[in-house]
């Protein structure tokens, strides 16, 4: 019988395990988590039929190491993921990073991105998408890859396939998941034209150089990653990205990364809703002014395919002051319409699916006005606040749902991703009251307010957040 998490911390060998989990992926994040690692331990160890820490240690080191260490990475990795993540970076990749690189690289015709630590695999689909949606027309000579890669062989094997189920849409527009994806069941398949310049390989970041099919890429996504290493670790990955990206290539990394002074060989663009990394030309980095003019971020209406555009037909850029927080997530979908006046509620629905945000606004205006003791008025108020850059706003809204019902689970999960920036110990609460309130509703029930989504999958989004915001400071 193997041992539970406790006792298994309480074993003599689990200071070498620990020792061997944080070598073997690089993670230091786990150096003071030692619950969260014996739980992890704990179930590969009850897979493995392992009875005590030695048994374990066995294991890892005998003629079955490659595949059980393989196991153990996927049970300490975190795959949470989902097409168009954070969607200031994404309105830069089309805005900005991608012009930039056609126009530099026009002789050569050449692009090659790499998203490093990509998981299941929606960011590099997601760069796939935008570079066939929007630039179509522009790269139809060009020799294009995508190459997405990470230490977890499971997530690989799940990004090959390409099938997603509906909480990877929670941030994508019904009609370009409609049109990229073919319904499978109860999941989505990418369609093959959108999965032709993508592959995956196992690539660990810690020991491995750059995939020499990269050759010097154009773009690094590597988001949501350097939280989980040292600085020391995290110093050597960048000083690799630097010297194979080429002058002028850039790199895209998370929000919430530890310490900005590691990207003191970088030139930081800075832009309403990202800030971008790119390498300096000349080896001279050269300081950029506050905030760079960019075109208005697009609502999540996407425009039509590139084919269906006039060639080079440009919207004029609209003037916009910075936002006074740092943007929020990106929202959850569009809430079902309650029993309460639903003729309002499927039209703030509508109106939110077409991202006409003034238009939901005055709808919800009307729909509050009918029924203002309505939780759910208050939850797309919320969502309307939040995309229209008013996030003190969207927590106040967010706050008045959960007055009403505080059993809305959603509401707690989308308040404490406003909050996460701010306030991490009150957005820790609203995700712990996420798992709380999960216990007592069966797993695989629909989420209120979301289509699609389960209230497992809800609470293991829940746990992701906390693991995060838990990691070392």
């Amino acid at each position: 019988m193997s041992p539970s998490p406790a006792e298994l911390q309480r074993d003599p060998r689990f200071p070498q395990l620990k020792a061997m989990a944080i070598e073997l992926t690089g993670m230091t994040f786990y150096a003071d988590k030692d619950e969260s690692l014996a739980a992890a331990f704990a179930r590969r160890m009850k897979a493995a039929g392992a009875a005590d820490g030695t048994a374990y240690l066995r294991l890892l080191t005998g003629d079955q190491a490659v595949a059980e260490k393989d196991a153990l990475a996927a049970e300490l990795t975190i795959g949470e993921t989902y097409f168009l993540r954070h969607a200031g970076q994404w309105t830069a990749f089309t805005d900005r990073i991608i012009p930039d690189i056609l126009a530099r690289k026009a002789d050569i015709r050449q692009l090659r991105i790499w998203s490093a630590g990509c998981a299941t695999g929606a960011e590099a689909y997601t760069a796939a998408i935008l570079l066939k949606e929007r630039f179509g027309r522009e790269l139809k000579d060009w020799d294009v890859g995508i190459l997405g890669t990470d230490i977890n062989r499971r997530f690989l094997a799940a990004a090959r396939a390409a099938r997603f189920g509906s909480w990877s849409f929670r941030a994508t527009p019904d009609d370009l998941r409609d049109r990229c994806f073919t319904r499978a069941g109860s999941h989505w398949e990418l369609k093959p034209d959108y999965r032709a310049w993508t592959s995956f390989q196992y690539h660990n970041l810690v020991r491995d150089r750059v995939p020499l099919e990269l050759g010097s890429p154009d773009l690094i996504f590597c988001r949501n990653v350097f939280i989980y290493f040292d600085q020391e670790t995290n110093a050597r990955i960048l000083a690799e990205f630097h010297k194979s990206l080429p002058e002028g290539g850039w790199l895209l990394v998370g929000h919430a990364e530890p310490d900005m002074r590691l990207f003191r060989d970088y030139e930081a663009v800075m832009l309403p809703d990202a800030v971008l990394y790119r390498k300096p030309e000349g080896g001279v980095v050269r300081p950029q002014p506050l905030w760079t003019k960019l075109a208005p971020k697009p609502s999540l209406q996407l425009p039509p395919p590139a084919a269906s555009r006039p060639r080079r037909q440009q919207s004029a850029p609209v003037r916009r002051a910075p936002p006074a927080k740092p943007a929020p997530l990106p929202p959850m979908p569009v809430p079902q319409p309650p029993a309460a006046a639903p003729a309002l509620a499927e039209e703030v629905e509508q109106l939110i699916r077409r991202g006409d945000w003034e238009g939901a606004a005055a709808a919800c205006q009307r729909w509050l006005s009918q029924e203002p003791l309505d939780p759910w008025v208050h939850f797309c108020l919320g969502m309307v606040h939040e995309q229209r850059g008013g996030v003190p706003q969207a927590i106040e809204a967010y706050r008045r749902a959960l007055y009403l019902d505080r059993t809305a689970l959603i509401a707690h999960y989308q308040l404490g991703c406003l909050l996460r920036p701010t306030d991490q110990e009150g957005a820790q609460r609203c995700f712990r009251n996420v798992l709380d309130l999960s216990q007592r509703t069966e797993p695989t029930a629909a989420v209120r307010g979301v289509p699609g989504i389960t209230v497992e999958e809800l609470r293991q989004a829940a746990q992701t957040q906390i693991t995060q915001l838990e990691r070392p400071s």
